[in-house]
């Protein structure tokens, strides 16, 4: 009896130590990871899926309110005359103003406009537009003599404007010539003390005292080759003159009545 035992320990011992055991070992533990895995997979996958949907509540929604139009209580018969009186004062006060525009003299807007042409605040062609919609005998006239005139010149656009652009570089004696001549300034007076040659300065200085008309006539003083190259700048300085006495015409005109 006790050698069957013993014989039977030895054959389970062999066994266990043969490859058949030790493989079904390995397939066991590999099937038993294979399925701890599947289950891990599966449980993560649902709890992922169960956060991210909404959680839907049970929302009872308010009760709907029934608005009532309340009616305010009807005007005594003084109540409702006063509002109409004020109804009235506020339509009256509107046709006095609009009539307060309408009796505006038209030249006096038309004066406006000319001063803020002069300024460089309005385009030129805003003041025709306005001429040639208002069909007064003076307003026509006007406009005939803007025709001419593109824009308007301010006095610093003139005052920059007047600027001779050099034809070819002075040579070394023309330059010390110019050099001695701005030193000393030796001019000829006429019959009425006035220099009879002029020079670009005069014409700077009348700009710069807004004063036109002695800026052209300093113009004309100047040599002829210095006034063939500013002929742009004369245009433009006689224009600005032109609408000038234009302005002072309509302001005459205006105070005469």
């Amino acid at each position: 009896m006790k050698k069957n035992k013993k014989t039977n320990n030895v054959s389970w011992f062999q066994w266990t130590q043969s490859s058949e055991f030790l493989k079904g070992i390995f397939i066991f533990v590999s099937l038993l990871i294979l399925l701890i895995l599947s289950v891990f997979i599966i449980w993560k996958r649902y709890t992922e899926r169960v956060e991210g949907q909404p959680i839907p509540l049970l929302q009872t929604s308010p009760p709907q309110q029934v608005v009532q139009t309340i009616e305010p209580p009807p005007l005594s018969p003084r109540e409702e005359l006063k509002l109409f009186s004020d109804r009235l004062a506020a339509l009256e006060n509107r046709m006095n103003q609009q009539q307060q525009i309408m009796l505006t003299p038209p030249k006096l807007v038309a004066i406006e406009l000319l001063r803020a042409v002069l300024k460089g605040w309005l385009p030129l062609e805003t003041l025709k537009t306005y001429l040639q919609k208002n069909a007064h005998p003076w307003a026509q006239g006007l406009s005939s003599t803007l025709v001419p005139i593109n824009e308007s010149k301010t006095y610093p656009q003139l005052e920059a404007l007047l600027t001779l652009s050099p034809v070819q570089l002075p040579s070394m004696w023309e330059r010390i010539k110019r050099k001695i001549k701005s030193l000393v300034h030796i001019r000829k007076l006429d019959e009425k003390g006035d220099y009879q040659e002029g020079q670009i300065e005069d014409a700077q200085k009348a700009l710069q005292a807004h004063d036109i008309q002695k800026a052209l006539e300093s113009f004309e003083k100047l040599p002829p080759q210095e006034k063939a190259q500013l002929s742009a700048w004369k245009d433009a300085a006689q224009d600005r003159l032109t609408l000038e006495v234009m302005m002072k015409k309509l302001i005459l005109e205006l105070t005469e009545g």
